[in-house]
């Protein structure tokens, strides 16, 4: 971190928003394995990930994607110098992108960046968010599943902040329109095509915003706080987007082992376990969660754990039962 001097990052940061804002583009899609928050590699019959064959052309769109993603890094490296330099160059384009009278693309790109600097810089972009947070909450429910995506995940992960208390509620609510309607049939069905990929990614982005509001703004939920927690589980595990789909999985883990009341009482407790059970040894975990979801079904009194596997299918119970014995065969080692 802070290996380019200040007046580097600025140079840098100006190129690229220079050359952001003189690129001319109509494509709003730059392939959905050309970006951040694409869907995770598909896997052989040996459970080996499969080489990513993305046969969109490449395009204009593609080009202004991978320049942000160069901004993102350099946000990530250079934290303190980006905010002081550049971060306000960088917000007023953003402003300008996510407009309402801008075209797809430019309103994709948009919030793809606004993404990016909310989920970086945290609370050093919140002085920027009239430019862009009324047009993310209202582009949760655009048309375009793209500009649904990134601008329900600026909303997400805009929720640690103190300053979006005043909208949570309103925010939890767009997310409850999305999943009523389509929950059920994301759950259900399995995307093929890209345009289905592209609607799954969006729905996934709700799923874990939800998550972000529950745990960040549960006070602000009022009394419907245990239903959006409910909404939340019922929807888990995430199953197209991978980064979304690990940060999610860590975060419901992380909270049972604090034991959340509403995660960890005997009503919402097997559903939970059940999303365990998907998740343990998938490509959307990790060793760390794997080993933290071990020791959670582990830490539970067998008949207690008989009793809420009872009505699992039997893949589920097996899963179950590789926890616990990996659990306790790391306890067994000297």
């Amino acid at each position: 971190e802070g290996v380019l001097t200040k007046d580097c990052v600025k140079d840098v940061a100006t190129l690229i928003m220079q050359m952001l804002d003189k690129i001319p583009c109509t494509t709003v899609e730059p392939g959905i394995h050309r970006r951040r928050g694409g869907p995770a590699p598909e896997e052989d019959s040996d459970g080996e990930e499969k080489e990513v064959e993305d046969d969109t052309p490449m395009t204009t769109q593609s080009v202004r994607f991978t320049l942000t993603e160069v901004a993102g890094a350099l946000m990530r490296s250079n934290r303190e110098e980006f905010s002081e330099v550049a971060l306000p160059t960088y917000m007023e384009l953003v402003k300008s992108l996510v407009k309402q009278d801008r075209s797809e693309s430019d309103r994709c790109l948009g919030f793809y960046m606004a993404d990016d600097a909310v989920a970086i810089l945290g609370e050093k972009s919140v002085p920027y968010w009239d430019g862009f947070m009324n047009e993310a909450f209202v582009g949760m429910l655009d048309k375009c599943a793209v500009v649904r995506q990134y601008a329900t995940s600026t909303i997400g992960n805009g929720a640690s902040q103190a300053v979006f208390a005043a909208v949570a509620p309103a925010a939890a609510s767009q997310i409850h329109k999305v999943l009523s309607k389509q929950g059920e049939r994301h759950r259900r069905r399995r995307a093929v095509k890209s345009d289905a990929f592209q609607v799954a990614l969006a729905v996934d982005a709700c799923i874990r915003a939800l998550g972000q509001i529950c745990e960040h703004q549960e006070q602000q939920l009022g009394a419907d706080a245990a239903a959006a927690w409910s909404l939340w589980v019922s929807n888990l595990p995430i199953k197209y987007n991978l980064d979304a789909g690990k940060a999610a999985h860590t975060q419901l883990i992380e909270l049972v082992m604090r034991s959340h009341p509403v995660l960890t009482n005997p009503s919402s407790f097997p559903s939970v376990l059940a999303v365990f059970a998907d998740v343990y040894r998938s490509k959307f975990s990790s060793s760390d969660v794997d080993k933290k979801l071990a020791e959670a079904v582990a830490s539970i009194p067998e008949a207690t754990l008989k009793s809420m596997c009872a009505s699992f299918p039997e893949r589920r119970q097996k899963k179950i039962e590789q926890m616990v014995k990996k659990a306790k065969a790391v306890d067994e080692d000297p």
